[in-house]
């Protein structure tokens, strides 16, 4: 009688299981419309930073380029308080800003024709004299020896 080999005990292979499939999950509707109004409102306010960056920065240089719109010389005038305010000294004399500097600078700031023929007109009898408009304000005085003095200043 043969005998039949009898099987050696090994490691025992099973069959790879896969993992449970878990149903698909739908996207959290909710989660996604707070992460939209999230990014919605990050760019909103950035927006706005930027807007009042760039607002303030041309409000600063709104003097300065005025003068470079009505190629102002380097003399005669001074931009004074971080560049809320414009000082000419002696305008139409020797030494002073050229008239047509000064009005093409108000015009530049927004100075309405108005004002412009009252600085032009007034005499030495007027004494000070005082003017406003959209967010400014001048004052100034006129003598045939010592030419126009005008100060014009922002308005806050």
């Amino acid at each position: 009688m043969t005998e039949t080999p009898s099987a050696v005990p090994g490691p025992v292979i099973e069959d790879p299981v896969e993992p449970p499939v878990e149903p698909k999950k739908r996207p959290n509707k909710k989660a996604l419309v707070i992460t939209i109004a999230a990014v919605v409102v990050v760019a909103i306010i950035a927006a706005i930073i930027t807007f009042i960056a760039l607002s303030a920065n041309a409000r600063a240089n709104q003097i300065s380029d005025a003068s470079k719109m009505c190629e102002a010389a380097p003399f005669g005038y001074d931009i004074i308080d971080d560049g809320d305010a414009v000082e000419f000294m002696g305008a139409a004399k020797s030494g002073g800003a050229d008239s047509d500097v000064v009005f093409c600078i108000l015009h530049e700031l927004g100075a309405p024709q108005s004002i412009e023929t009252k600085v032009g007109q007034t005499r030495s009898l007027d004494g000070t004299r005082e003017a406003e408009w959209d967010g400014w304000k001048a004052q100034w005085t006129y003598h045939p020896d010592s030419g126009l003095n005008l100060l014009v200043e922002r308005d806050n």
